[in-house]
């Protein structure tokens, strides 16, 4: 019996008749089909995460859980093509256009699945699909359950969670490597730094575009590489491939990878250079009646699979962990909208506007900061259970009394990172480390905190 399951990415819910999403990692769901000689025998519904940290690399892990041998997509980058590939999924282009995988099979061989399920999933059953719980990677640093670790453009030390859990989980591992383009914290805790030229200096595969019209884009080199030592992600994924016996996986570069997909849609590689983006066939798009991804296609306050978590399965109020006592307060964090996590704080034009604007103060309510005799401007200490901490303070009127607002891209360590070293604090630090139940993330805003004003 010939039998494939082909996962399709899905506008609203799930179906043989639902619209197709142009974008992988950001449709509602997908739609998997099961296929068993050539019959379609069962359809199922697979909701994808938010399109949010991790991006695209999501749907690689969700659709490997859900046993998918196949996605039809308009596109994807470079990271979820290897992720996919190495999940031993095909991936074809959606049926306007040729498929992905139509090339030489010896040139680019097929990658069988990995064996081994994911550490954090049986007891966080509500993590992400794509990418589980990260958490559970420190804890079971910590627990000896994991001896080696590999981080890529992630940065975990300095914004997952508390700074020195994750630096004491690490030091138990055996081999704790990462691959970036800076020497962030985690690179600082690391045991080797492979380091990869940035986005100006390297080619990566070409984006194909869907939605009312197909486009297929390239992002190009658009100068020299500046570090003879650095390389791009694609050459380091295949050496340590090789290094570790996998190496006849990948015989190819990722400019025959991105001309062999290019050939496939009747384009080539010096032709999207040239042009930058190519509009591809008409798909023929047409707008449908949207349907939310629930059993009833409505707007539901309610999911079972919460409740299979041993949770209320209700949306409702759920009383904090920690309270503030007498003279505490709330402390919450959020981003701002020119940085991104802790990973952009050291680029000069976004230090610069940071500095310029003392986007690293400390947020507190007027009517609080009048009782403790605080003005916009002053310095005050900030203290929790785990940490403390100077700062500036903005005082303003857009800020509930008794909660006070930190920016969550600040209070940089690494000394490499030469603008961003103790510039603001880190929320992280002052947080004590809290799993939430079901789901397995840091729950970064359980946390109360003191605040003095420093004299002088």
């Amino acid at each position: 019996m010939s039998t494939i399951k082909l996962a399709v990415p899905t506008m609203g819910q799930a179906g043989l008749d639902s619209e197709r999403s142009g974008h992988f990692g950001k449709c509602d769901c997908f739609t998997l089909i099961t296929i068993e000689n050539g019959q379609i025998a069962s359809v199922e519904n697979i909701d994808n995460p938010p399109h949010e940290e991790g991006g695209c690399m999501r749907p690689v892990m969700l659709l490997s859980d859900a046993g998918a041998d196949a996605i039809v997509a308009a596109g994807m980058g470079m990271r979820p093509f290897m992720g996919f590939t190495e999940a031993g999924i095909d991936v074809y282009f959606e049926n306007e256009t040729p498929k992905v995988g139509d090339v030489d099979p010896v040139k680019f061989p097929e990658v069988p699945k990995p064996a081994a399920k994911r550490l954090g999933d049986a007891e966080y059953p509500l993590a992400l699909s794509g990418t589980g719980t990260n958490l559970a990677v420190l804890n079971g640093c910590a627990d000896g359950v994991i001896q080696g670790v590999f981080f890529y453009n992630s940065n975990a030390v300095q914004g997952y969670a508390q700074p020195a859990k994750w630096r004491e989980a690490l030091s138990q591992a055996k081999l704790v490597v990462t691959i970036d383009v800076q020497m962030s914290e985690t690179a600082l805790a690391s045991d080797y730094v492979l380091p990869e030229c940035t986005v100006l200096e390297r080619l990566e595969l070409p984006e194909f575009i869907g939605g009312k019209k197909h486009y297929v884009a390239l992002r190009t080199p658009i100068i020299e590489r500046i570090h003879p030592e650095t390389r791009p992600c694609d050459e380091i994924f295949t050496a340590l491939a090789e290094a570790c016996g996998v190496g006849q996986y990948f015989p190819f570069t990722v400019e025959e990878l991105a001309d062999a997909q290019l050939a496939s849609v009747g384009t080539s590689l010096d032709a999207v250079r040239e042009a930058g983006i190519v509009e591809l066939a008409d798909p023929g798009f047409a707008f449908g009646t949207p349907t939310f991804k629930t059993p009833t296609e409505k707007f539901q306050f309610a999911s079972a699979k919460v409740a299979e978590a041993g949770l209320n399965p209700v949306i409702g109020y759920v009383p904090r962990l920690v309270e503030p006592a007498e003279g505490e307060f709330f402390l919450i964090g959020g981003k701002q909208g020119i940085h991104s996590h802790t990973m952009t704080l050291n680029l000069e034009a976004l230090n610069a506007i940071s500095r310029e604007y003392q986007l690293e103060r400390l947020w507190m309510a007027a009517s609080d900061a009048a009782d403790l005799g605080i003005a916009d401007g002053d310095t005050v200490e900030l203290s929790s259970s785990e940490c403390s901490g100077q700062v500036a303070v903005k005082v303003t009127e857009r800020l509930k009394p008794g909660v006070l607002f930190l920016p969550t891209h600040y209070g940089g360590t690494s000394p490499y990172l030469t603008r961003a070293q103790g510039f603001g604090l880190n929320m992280m630090d002052f947080v004590p480390l809290h799993l939430e139940p079901g789901v397995g993330s840091t729950m970064s805003q359980e946390v109360a905190v003191k605040v003095r004003k420093v004299e002088g």
